[in-house]
């Protein structure tokens, strides 16, 4: 709120985290910033935790690839498609989270029938427009997939963005259910076709291009 982010650096300790939260222990970041005008730090926090009886623990730079990691980067990884290098920094995959809700079926009719995901959090992160190689969990099994994130330039139908997720080796009709997926590669940037044989075709070259992925991936150790 307007009312919180002008908050002073004393203000947002005594009254927000001291006041609200009563902790022992804050962890923050080697290069966090709090308060009006980013004011407070790490040294401001160990000081009132002094006087106020919490221990303050910093978490240290790390680097991957010789790049300071911090939320900010791994967003602009993620905003420009690099989901390996956001994995990289994160030791993780990014994760989305959503609703299976009804589609059009046209990916049905191209033999690619989707899923489309209605994420969980409105303020979850959505990664670049484009194709993916990803994994999906479903019911406590994994599934392998290419997901899709875009406003389906060739059926010129959606100005809202949309995400579907084609899952291999998968018939099952899971309209209401939860898919948690994670995103491993990226393919391609999203593009318009000029017909939907067109988008087919293009649709078969995405799943052999994701299953090579999958199969340098198992040919890694640790990484099947």
């Amino acid at each position: 709120t307007v009312e919180f982010s002008r908050l002073t650096p004393d203000e947002y300790i005594v009254q927000f985290l001291v006041g609200k939260f009563h902790p022992r222990c804050v962890v923050i970041g080697y290069d966090h910033r709090f308060g009006l005008n980013r004011q407070g730090d790490i040294n401001f926090l160990r000081w009132y935790g002094k006087e106020l009886g919490f221990e303050v623990v910093e978490i240290p730079k790390q680097e991957v690839d010789a790049i300071a990691i911090s939320s900010t980067k791994i967003r602009e990884a993620l905003l420009r498609g690099d989901v390996e290098q956001a994995l990289r920094m994160l030791n993780h995959p990014y994760l989305l989270i959503g609703r299976v809700v009804p589609g059009n079926g046209i990916g049905k009719t191209l033999g690619f029938p989707t899923a489309n995901l209605q994420v969980s959090d409105p303020h979850k992160l959505i990664p670049a427009e484009g194709i993916y190689a990803v994994r999906a969990h479903f019911e406590g099994r994994s599934y392998q997939g290419m997901l899709y994130i875009g406003r389906r330039p060739t059926l010129n139908q959606h100005p809202e963005k949309v995400i579907e997720v084609h899952l291999f080796d998968f018939d099952q009709n899971i309209y209401g259910e939860e898919l948690q997926v994670e995103f491993l590669h990226f393919l391609r940037r999203d593009a318009s076709f000029a017909n939907l044989e067109q988008l087919a075709a293009q649709l078969a070259r995405d799943r052999e291009a994701a299953l090579g992925f999958f199969r340098r991936q198992a040919e890694i150790p640790g990484k099947a």
